[in-house]
């Protein structure tokens, strides 16, 4: 036997003896009148609700479901370095026509800022909290370490984008987003040292900080200098040391 949920409307509850005046909220478990109804028992007036409201819940619930696979799909293939795949190669990864797919993206730029908003998120996730107790070289091995990870993380998307963010004000538009966030990070991680130089030059110093820690400075290291992690770690190591601890 099915079930119907219905749910009672005090909009349109009626009594034998007339409407309830003001919108009175009623009991449906019990047939007391309210106290300014006409005579008779309460007859509440049931709204069958439920059934378009399941239907349209689920055609919601599937419309969310086909999206996050068409993203997840795009992820996938970039990370395997398919830096610019084709809707048709994403919507066979995902398991949905071409059709599907536009329905959800209009074009492969709408695609690629949802799934920079899905990486920034997973920048977020990987953010840490600096310790502003410990001595500045160990304050500079965490930052460094945070970064290989956000950096790692970054770099297939990083890839996939750059020939696209010229064009895309959309995804120039995150990329400044994660900049700022990049420079906040600075800040937060060396904020004892900053605060000892004068005001007028700390603003300087976060943008010179943030440059020498970029993803592109980290990927024009390791990748295009080819001088790997250890050997890229030591030199950026080095860099912030002597910016933030040189003589004033």
């Amino acid at each position: 036997m099915s079930v119907r949920r219905v749910t009672f409307c005090s909009a349109t509850v009626e009594t034998l003896g007339g409407p309830v005046k003001g919108g009175s909220v009623i009991n449906p478990d019990t047939t007391t009148r309210s106290p300014d109804a006409g005579a008779g028992p309460v007859r509440p007036t049931l709204c069958d609700v439920s059934a378009p409201q399941a239907r349209s819940d689920g055609r919601h619930e599937r419309s969310v479901r086909t999206r996050a696979a068409i993203l997840a799909a795009h992820h996938r293939l970039i990370v395997a370095g398919e830096s610019s795949p084709t809707t048709t190669r994403i919507a066979a990864e995902a398991g949905v026509s071409p059709r599907t797919f536009f329905a959800h993206f209009p074009d492969v730029e709408a695609l690629f800022a949802a799934t920079a908003d899905d990486v920034s998120a997973g920048v977020l996730a990987r953010r840490r909290r600096p310790v502003l107790s410990l001595p500045l070289a160990e304050r500079v091995d965490a930052y460094l370490e945070a970064r290989d990870d956000i950096y790692g993380y970054l770099t297939p998307y990083s890839l996939a984008v750059r020939p696209r963010e010229q064009t895309s004000p959309a995804l120039l538009e995150r990329r400044s987003a994660l900049a700022q966030l990049s420079q906040r990070d600075v800040a937060d991680a060396f904020a004892p040292e900053l605060l000892g130089l004068p005001v007028d030059e700390r603003d300087d110093m976060v943008a010179l900080l943030e440059t020498v820690t970029t993803w592109s400075a980290w990927y024009h290291l390791r990748e295009e200098l080819g001088l790997g992690a250890e050997a890229a770690r030591r030199i950026t190591r080095r860099a912030l040391l002597q910016l933030l601890d040189a003589p004033r």
